[in-house]
């Protein structure tokens, strides 16, 4: 039996089957096939390391603290959730703690604003959640305005999927039918991406005056 050979059933890692495998001079076909099983053991580990560290979080993540208020409606009904900023400031400890960094990637897809939320950390395995809107053109925004509030939303609630966040959606103080913000907001984006067209056509048909072409395109809609 090759020395190899005898040290294997020692060897608890590629990496030092891949040591001992230089060592006794392997062909460059077994080292390619060691250094991909070292690869892939090293994401396997990191995507472990990962789901433990998420794990932990998880079971140490507050209750969200609910802060800020908002009315809405003719009946001015009220609900009060967790804004973005404050959920970060309860999370970052935990988040130091394991060893967890957040990061927002963004980008524009066509007229809708596509936002990221990737959770890596530090052994090298990362996920990252989507959630896509349109621009908040409510109120008196302006354009940059109109993409931060979208920004900030879709952020927010990307860090609560995927963290599986709990009790940071919005509480209607009993006065609505409670169903979470995030499933309506995906169940938007997917009528949305159904009539993106007829909404263009809208859109630009008001903003032109072109009033009968926006009729027209609003009776394309689905229910």
């Amino acid at each position: 039996m090759s020395e190899l050979a005898q040290n294997v059933a020692t060897i608890n890692t590629p990496a030092l089957l891949l040591e001992k495998a230089i060592d006794s001079n392997l062909d460059v076909e077994k080292l390619q096939a060691l250094m991909d099983m070292q690869i892939k053991w090293e994401e396997r580990e990191a995507k472990r390391a990962w789901s433990q560290a998420l794990a932990g979080f998880q079971q140490e993540c507050p209750e969200m603290e609910r802060t800020k208020k908002i009315s809405f409606g003719s009946g001015k009904a009220e609900f009060k959730y967790a804004p973005l900023t404050q959920i970060k400031r309860q999370i970052q400890p935990l988040l130091d703690k394991y060893e967890l960094t957040v990061t927002y990637p963004i980008e524009d897809v066509g007229e809708m604003i596509k936002v990221g939320c990737t959770v890596s950390h530090v052994a090298g395995h990362s996920e990252t959640v989507w959630l896509t809107a349109g621009a908040d053109s409510s109120g008196s925004k302006n354009a940059i305005q109109s993409r931060g509030s979208t920004v900030t939303y879709l952020m927010r609630y990307c860090l609560i999927s995927a963290l599986a966040i709990v009790s940071a959606d919005a509480d209607d103080d009993g006065t609505g039918s409670g169903a979470p913000l995030l499933a309506i907001l995906m169940a938007h984006n997917e009528v949305v991406r159904d009539n993106f067209h007829s909404i263009y056509v809208i859109k630009q048909a008001m903003a032109d005056k072109e009033f009968s072409v926006a009729i027209e395109a609003f009776e394309e809609l689905t229910d």
